[in-house]
């Protein structure tokens, strides 16, 4: 983004050319607009702010911590209105017929008696998603 922090290491040892990382033993500089940018400021910020909720996502009533997969472009993305679980991605296979569908983790994992929320095809979902996302 055009910016750099200076001084992440330093030399403990001019003569044997050792550094260590710089844990607040030496002042540190940070230098904004320094060099040309790869990518432009909002793009980068926004991008840190999407690895932020990734690192941290709950769900759940329990506010269970998932990890974040990115497997499929869908993944956690989908919450069950009536428990807060996340959806998962299930490959169906009916009497010969493929379907791919999305199901609520808790529905999937202890049944129906503890989540009867409806199970949803994935084209519905992708087209559901690029209605509202899309541009």
């Amino acid at each position: 983004m055009g910016d750099a922090l200076l001084q992440k290491t330093y030399a403990t040892d001019f003569i044997e050319k050792t550094r260590v990382k710089n844990n607040g033993i030496v002042p540190q500089y940070y230098v904004e607009n320094c060099h040309d940018a790869i990518i432009p400021k909002d793009i980068f910020m926004r991008v840190q702010e999407e690895m932020i909720r990734r690192a941290n996502l709950h769900s759940g009533t329990d506010r269970k911590k998932r990890v974040y997969s990115s497997k499929y472009a869908l993944s956690s993305l989908v919450y069950c209105s009536k428990c807060g679980e996340i959806y998962r991605r299930i490959a169906w296979n009916n009497r010969g017929k493929h379907s791919i569908v999305w199901r609520c983790c808790t529905r999937v994992e202890h049944g129906p008696a503890a989540c009867d929320a409806e199970t949803i095809q994935e084209t519905e979902l992708q087209m559901v998603t690029v209605l509202r996302y899309g541009r």
